[in-house]
């Protein structure tokens, strides 16, 4: 996204690439691929929980199948300086495959994050992308989410977000849709505790 000031964090295929966070205090935020973490056993204990979730078909198949993603951890009473783009890219590697991802965001208490999901394939891909999204909101954190997809004429993208959200935190989510040829969002709020809120918007 040009002439935007913000960090970012790369995925081509849903494999993480790089990621930078030149505006921000570093020290204050982790981030790791989640394919590190399927291959060290103590790490892949933090998370094995979330791999007990099968309400449907899709998200048992991203169980089985994921290969990668990110895990992002944000320290408490950080607030993001610039917004965080995660660029979600597709290209000719991806024809006729189902991509398997899945993203973990945590933000401490008192944090705050915008953060930009920004989907583009190159002209013509057809893939299926299965994406599980699980966000942890901590006390009177904030997270306000904007999804774009763009370019994605032959797609077919299935995304399942969990929120856990805790008290006097705050979860809005935008979406703006440009043309996949299926596109599908679940979206399951739990709110934990007093005060907590979630807001639902889409185009």
């Amino acid at each position: 996204i040009k002439n935007f000031e913000h960090n970012r964090i790369i995925l081509l295929n849903g494999n993480f690439i790089e990621s930078s966070f030149i505006f921000e205090n570093k020290e204050k935020i982790k981030v790791k691929s989640l394919k590190s973490m399927l291959e060290d056993k103590n790490d892949f204990n933090k998370i094995k929980n979330y791999f007990n979730d099968d309400q449907n078909s899709l998200i048992s198949l991203n169980h089985a199948l994921t290969n990668d993603g990110i895990i992002l951890d944000v320290d408490n009473n950080y607030l993001f300086k610039k917004p965080l783009v995660i660029y979600n890219f597709f290209n000719k590697a991806a024809e006729n495959k189902i991509i398997n991802n899945k993203i973990f965001i945590s933000l401490g208490e008192k944090s705050n994050l915008c953060l930009v999901d920004f989907y583009r394939c190159e002209k013509n891909i057809k893939y299926f992308n299965n994406t599980i999204h699980n966000y942890t909101i901590k006390k009177n954190a904030v997270l306000k989410k904007f999804s774009i997809n763009d370019n994605l004429n032959n797609s077919f993208n299935y995304n399942s977000t969990k929120i856990n959200s805790y008290s006097n935190s705050n979860f809005e989510n935008f979406l703006l849709s440009l043309g996949p040829d299926l596109i599908k969002n679940e979206i399951h709020c739990n709110l934990l505790e007093n005060y907590s809120a979630c807001f639902i918007n889409g185009i």
